[in-house]
């Protein structure tokens, strides 16, 4: 259901627990737990109905809830150390020994594992979980999320248990959560397998409450946060990364660029090292199709040495996206490929990611003119300037009229002309002064 309606049937649920202060800071406390994961009510918000909770004599319901805080904080992208606080200060209470709490605090601890790329652990821990028959709906369903995510980028785990019995369940008891979440694990292994069609017909299928969500994002980006159907992109850590990512699809190299940088510092001010890593790896896309390619080869470099330190396996879709970027580094670097990418695996992803943002300043003074078109728009304008059609265009460049309509608006907008007729006299121009008059500037 959508969020409005959930919180409808929140508030029929709770509507018969009591009147009194108690029951009427538990119900408020089930709502705002909900409102929390779309960013419309804050954690220090929950927090202090956690306290209330306890102040009223349900310390045990307070302490559950507290741990409860802390996950939602460790999948929202808190701060390491802001998670760690609040575990250990329920590790050190009266409740420390309470199977649900205690078992929230296991999955903040797996998420801050995740955080780091330590992806094994956090399977170690879920898999036993997903398997029990007798585990909760809801934790059941947040386990194979979670397990789903940490093993995208391990593809020697084997779901298939996992998958039959979270689908075994949502079938006896009609549960949308575990019927999602067995077809989250089903899309998992299909893009592991290089298979995204199958991977999208899992997670857009006839009935899902979550098409709003995966229908604007590419499949990778489903299946890393679509399980949180309710938060919208700009709440969630990482969602910005597939937005970079379609950005750049779509040849909008400059908001590309500037939601990867945004990644990049979201990542460093929340401590999420395994985040940093996937957006220098679209940032070396960006970088690449921008014809920057030695930065882009550095950048791909320092990813590479975090994935084997540890022993984490691009899936097939990105590891096909960095073989295009390495090909195309090598039409124009030559015997300089090598070298380059052996230059990045000498940089942590910190490093690295000081290196990109030095990078872009240094870049920032050509953010228009000539110097700041991509090695294709520089290619539409010159074909512009000879004259050439934009079907005529989309033919020598094997692309659509649509794509050359939109190479030619920011070309316009770089070079500060208003149509192709401007752009041709500003060719004229510039070829007159670059060479002298004695032919076209090179």
């Amino acid at each position: 259901a959508d969020l409005e309606g959930m919180v409808t049937e929140l508030d029929a649920l709770t509507s018969s627990f009591g009147d009194d202060e108690l029951n009427a800071t538990r119900a408020r406390l089930m709502r705002d737990v909900t409102l929390a994961w779309t960013g419309s009510v804050s954690l220090d918000h929950i927090d202090r109905l956690v306290e209330r909770l306890a102040e009223l004599g349900d310390p045990r319901q307070a302490a559950f809830m507290s741990m409860m805080v802390t996950t939602m904080a460790s999948l929202l992208g808190s701060g390491r150390s802001e998670v760690l606080d609040r575990i250990t200060r329920f590790e050190h209470g009266p409740f420390h020994d309470d199977p649900l709490a205690s078992g929230l605090a296991a999955a903040s601890l797996a998420m801050l594992d995740l955080a780091d790329g330590n992806a094994r652990a956090v399977v170690q821990l879920f898999e036993p979980i997903v398997a029990d028959r007798f585990t909760t709906v809801a934790w059941a369903s947040a386990a194979a999320l979670t397990l789903g995510v940490a093993s995208l980028y391990l593809p020697d785990v084997d779901l298939t248990d996992a998958a039959i019995v979270v689908g075994a369940r949502a079938r006896a008891g009609g549960e949308e959560g575990l019927d999602y979440a067995a077809r989250f694990l089903g899309a998992v292994d299909a893009v592991r397998a290089g298979e995204i069609e199958i991977a999208r017909e899992l997670l857009v299928g006839e009935g899902t409450t979550f098409d709003r969500y995966t229908t604007m994002l590419d499949p990778p980006g489903v299946l890393v946060f679509g399980g949180l159907g309710l938060l919208p992109p700009s709440n969630v850590p990482g969602m910005g990364k597939y937005l970079a990512e379609l950005a750049r699809q779509r040849g909008d190299l400059p908001k590309a660029t500037n939601r990867c940088h945004a990644l990049l510092d979201f990542a460093i001010e929340h401590e999420w090292p395994f985040l940093l890593a996937l957006g220098l790896d679209d940032l070396a896309a960006v970088l690449a199709d921008g014809g920057q390619h030695r930065d882009a080869l550095r950048i791909l470099g320092s990813v590479d040495r975090f994935f084997d330190e540890r022993g984490l396996t691009r899936p097939p879709h990105l590891t096909r996206r960095r073989t295009e970027i390495v090909d195309a580094a090598r039409h124009v670097l030559g015997d300089a490929t090598e070298e380059a990418t052996a230059e990045g695996a000498s940089l942590d992803i910190a490093a690295a990611a000081t290196y990109a943002r030095r990078n872009r300043a240094s870049h920032a003074a050509s953010v228009s003119g000539w110097d700041a078109l991509t090695p294709t728009e520089a290619r539409v304008a010159e074909l512009v300037a000879m004259g050439r059609t934009n079907p005529e265009v989309a033919t020598t460049l094997l692309m659509g009229v649509a794509t050359v309509k939109t190479h030619l608006a920011r070309i316009f907008d770089k070079i500060g002309v208003r149509n192709r007729q401007e752009l041709v006299l500003e060719a004229a121009r510039r070829t007159q002064t670059t060479s002298g008059g004695q032919g076209p500037a090179t």
